[in-house]
């Protein structure tokens, strides 16, 4: 049984950053979008200096270096992107979290008092 009031819930107020429809689907594409930048920085982090020296110094392997950079700086862009949700997404979970603590604190719930 839920313990808070319309005046608790009103206290604290945000709207969701996208919908479930938006969520799935994210869900859905990430692998096709993603994957493969993914795949590319790992594959570059298992290879020795020797082994990447020896990919690229071959006709069009500069060409191919400056590729798979671009690919991996646009990755790494997209990490960037996913901290700021995750920095969202836990500032949220600590305002519930202050909120309920303050609900606590004022019924004497609180496992503090």
């Amino acid at each position: 049984m839920s313990r808070l009031t319309q005046n608790d819930t009103s206290a604290i107020s945000f709207a969701p950053v996208f919908t479930q429809a938006q969520f799935a689907e994210f869900e859905q594409n990430y692998n096709a979008n993603w994957g493969t930048k993914r795949r590319l920085l790992m594959l570059t982090l298992s290879r020795s200096s020797d082994e990447l020296l020896t990919a690229f110094d071959e006709d069009g392997g500069i060409k191919g270096m400056a590729a798979l950079m671009e690919q991996i700086k646009d990755y790494e862009e997209h990490l960037k992107a996913g901290l700021e949700l995750v920095e969202s997404a836990t500032a949220r979970l600590f305002a519930i979290s202050d909120h309920l603590g303050m609900l606590d604190a004022q019924s004497g719930d609180s496992e503090f008092n």
